[in-house]
């Protein structure tokens, strides 16, 4: 780790204090990076208004702490635009009038302005086939598979997660990009697509689709009836989660010591030995339906609220709740996930509250503000920019294509998807990421393994021991991480291991340090455990996707969500240092990502009829979605006869470029778009010999027989690219030459992946198992 001189400057500005940002025409993936950026102390001024983002109170929600001006101010011009962007660091989107596009800032960068960085946050990507279809956000997110699920037919839902996951993604490259510029002097042009975003998200649906190993496949997790939503008296619903070893008995407990000991004694009645000591893997369907039927029962003699408080402050076991209620709940506990702020044009809004904590920095909620013209931000802009210089102290600039964070070390002390994807961005990024594994093996996470612990050395080491703590404290003081992740539920755990921050600033003051949890470090929610299935049902997410009802989104979108969000931490804590000289702790958690993937929910002043809809339709070519606003949906079904009994036949008989010749002859082809749902043969493509990989194919990972799925992040830095990470690591690879540069000369440990049971036995398994957790509910 470089040691860096204090400059002086003042340690509680905010991170991005004097940045200026101009968004052009954002849509929701853009609003969602002006967000983050506003909150992290950029001055963001946004320029006109999407047709595809639809609601005005939600750009007014996610604009807080932003200023707008207006798109049809009759002085905007050209110039007056260009004359902004020459005073920008930042530019994002495009204009379409008065057109300004990448070659203009492209020459700007080259003639006025050489730290500008340009983002482009796209629709669509070139292997969309989408032609010039509009970009509704249920169309972005057919293209990029996010209707489709591991196994059955693709559901329609409402939940922007291709535009979310873009803005996370734009976000991550844009402080990338910063960080590089402080090292180099110079911007560049950025590509985060929204499809491809939405893609990554369903990495997991896709491995399985495109043929994981069998013994990856956690057949009995899925139906197991420790997890799940289960109705109350009330007629509200809890959701459980108590599927790691001991939680069964450890709620067995509390039952026979709060009243319910004959629901204790006949849930004890059909628990064999082998589900109690591992809740996630019950012994046979009969028990596991006895279970669920014993659990029904129990949880119908009290209200949703009373198991919440009996059970939640140790297990994982939530209420369901609707979004507005958790807003609610989050309000009155004090939680950072909630706002309220006064803006112009609609009154009190309440918006996300911040992702991020920094320590040192305050923040505060900051209402939207209205610009008249372009003059006016042109005289708050009005000091011209300068190139940027690399401050002192900072590590030597990178090599010509050197990525942006080369050179830099991470520890990463992280397990399951949230914090090994806030890693494996970091490794993308260009760090050398060593992340610190269990030798024992969680059948149930290994998918997880393969997809978030891409790029890093494996060291397997046991930290219940004296030894692995020993060894731990060896590698902190030999490696000396310029950045450390980890998400212990709670920092009393990370204290027992050896890595508090508190403990950890003390003798690595350079260090930035991460931790991700599930709902923060403020209120009375801090220290509970939660789950990407938790985190669904409580803030709101299972209810919005069963559309009233819960049901569990199948793919871990919040979890990925918090990793980028922790990585965005990573890169802000980075940058600070860049800027003082110092280290800092940093955090966000669960519900924070989930407030945005659910952002929608915040606004409801769409008129009826111009609400986009949407419908899947099965033609000679697949299926496809047909989106646009309700009017023009319904006029051209009508027109084209898709609206009768023989709607489906009519489908069946037409192609994907006939539906796109009819909406052309209906003049709707501007409104109403139709996308094929995302064909998983496309991503089986064998890895290319040479030349670089493609976002998605097969390739080799060690310790498995046959190439897998790879997906790349969706990013693209023009003159600091993302590394070509490689495949995970077997756990405990890299143990021995780790171990052997900390002068380590005892043994190190290496995880081999189980073995898979012989093929019939594992399809018996996946038709009797899978067919109960369809049955169930659970898939």
């Amino acid at each position: 780790m470089t040691t860096h001189p204090v400059p002086a400057t003042n340690p509680s500005a905010p991170v991005l204090a004097d940045l200026r940002v101009l968004l052009l025409e954002p849509d929701l993936a853009g609003c969602l990076v002006g967000l983050l950026l506003s909150d992290l102390g950029a001055d963001v001024v946004r320029w006109g208004r999407s047709r595809w983002l639809g609601s005005d109170k939600l750009r007014a929600v996610l604009g807080r702490g932003q200023t707008d001006l207006e798109a049809m101010d009759p002085t905007t011009t050209r110039d007056s635009l260009l004359e902004l962007v020459e005073r920008a660091d930042v530019a994002i989107g495009e204009a379409g009038s008065p057109s300004l596009g990448p070659q203009d800032f492209a020459a700007l960068r080259r003639a006025k302005n050489p730290g500008l960085i340009h983002l482009d946050l796209p629709a669509f990507g070139p292997e969309d086939r989408v032609e010039d279809t509009p970009a509704w956000e249920s169309l972005v997110n057919c293209a990029g598979g996010v209707f489709q699920k591991p196994l059955g037919r693709a559901v329609l839902h409402d939940i922007p997660i291709a535009s979310v996951m873009a803005g996370l993604f734009g976000a991550n490259a844009l402080l990338a990009a910063l960080y590089a510029r402080a090292r180099t002097g110079h911007g560049q042009d950025l590509q985060v697509c929204r499809s491809d975003s939405g893609l990554f998200s369903q990495v997991l649906t896709f491995l399985i689709r495109t043929g994981v190993p069998r013994a990856f496949l956690p057949l009995k997790m899925a139906a197991t009836p420790f997890m799940g939503s289960f109705p109350c008296a009330d007629g509200r619903f809890i959701y459980l989660h108590i599927t790691l070893p001991n939680h069964a008995a450890r709620m067995l407990r509390i039952l026979e010591h709060s009243g319910f000991a004959d629901q204790a004694r006949a849930l004890r009645r059909v628990l064999s030995t082998e589900t109690l000591k591992d809740p996630s893997q019950v012994k046979s369907v009969p028990e596991a339906r006895a279970i669920r039927e014993r659990f029904r029962a129990t949880f119908r003699l009290r209200p949703a609220a009373h198991w919440e408080a009996l059970l939640g402050e140790e297990l994982c076991c939530v209420m369901v709740r609707t979004t507005p209620e958790w807003l609610a709940e989050a309000e009155r506990t004090g939680m950072s996930d909630a706002c309220r702020v006064e803006d112009p044009e609609f009154g009190q809004l309440l918006c996300p509250g911040p992702a991020l904590a920094i320590d040192g920095i305050d923040w505060a909620a900051r209402p939207r503000r209205l610009a008249q013209d372009t003059r006016e931000i042109a005289r708050r802009w009005s000091a011209p920019r300068s190139v940027p210089q690399p401050t002192a102290g900072t590590p030597p600039a990178p090599a010509p294509g050197a990525p942006p964070l080369s050179g830099l070390r991470v520890l990463d002390m992280s397990r399951v998807i949230a914090g090994p994807c806030a890693g494996r961005m970091l490794a993308e990024l260009g760090a050398e990421v060593t992340i610190v594994q269990s030798p024992e093996q969680l059948d149930w996470a290994l998918s997880f393994h393969l997809v978030f612990n891409a790029g890093k050395r494996s060291l397997a080491l046991d930290l219940a021991s004296a030894e692995g703590k020993r060894r731990l404290e060896r590698l902190l003081e030999t490696v000396r991480p310029d950045v450390l992740v980890q998400n212990f539920r709670s920092l009393d755990v990370a204290r027992a291991v050896g890595i508090h921050p508190a403990d950890l600033r003390r003798r690595l003051p350079d260090l930035v340090n991460i931790h991700l949890n599930a709902y923060g470090h403020r209120g009375p929610w801090q220290k509970k455990p939660g789950f990407e299935q938790v985190i669904q049902a409580v803030t709101g997410m299972q209810v919005l996707y069963g559309k009233g009802r819960p049901r569990l989104y199948p793919a871990p979108v919040i979890d990925i969500g918090s990793g980028l969000l922790g990585a965005l931490a990573a890169l802000a804590g980075l940058l600070r240092r860049q800027r003082d000289g110092s280290g800092c702790d940093t955090s966000t958690h669960m519900t924070s990502a989930a407030v945005m993937f659910q952002a929608n929910t915040l606004a409801t002043d769409i008129k009826a009829g111009s609400a986009v809809a949407t419908r899947l339709a099965l033609t000679r070519n697949g299926s496809v979605c047909l989106a646009g606003p309700e009017d023009d949906l319904r006029r051209f079904l009508r027109q084209a006869g898709f609206d009768g009994p023989s709607a489906r036949v009519r489908f069946a008989l037409s192609s994907l470029a006939s539906l796109r010749k009819r909406l052309r002859q209906a003049n709707l082809a501007d409104r109403v778009g139709v996308v094929p749902l995302l064909d998983p043969r496309r991503l089986t493509r064998r890895e290319p010999r040479t030349g670089p990989l493609p976002l998605a194919c097969r390739r080799a990972y060690p310790g498995v027989e046959r190439p897998l799925l790879f997906l790349r992040f969706p990013m693209h830095l023009q003159h600091t690219p993302c590394v070509e990470v490689r495949p995970p690591p077997m756990v405990g690879q890299h143990g021995r030459q780790i171990l052997e540069a900390l002068g380590e000369t005892s043994a190190a440990t290496e995880v081999p992946y189980p073995t898979p049971k012989p093929y019939p036995l594992w399809l018996l398994d996946l038709i009797r198992w899978g067919y109960y957790a369809w049955r169930s509910g659970s898939l």
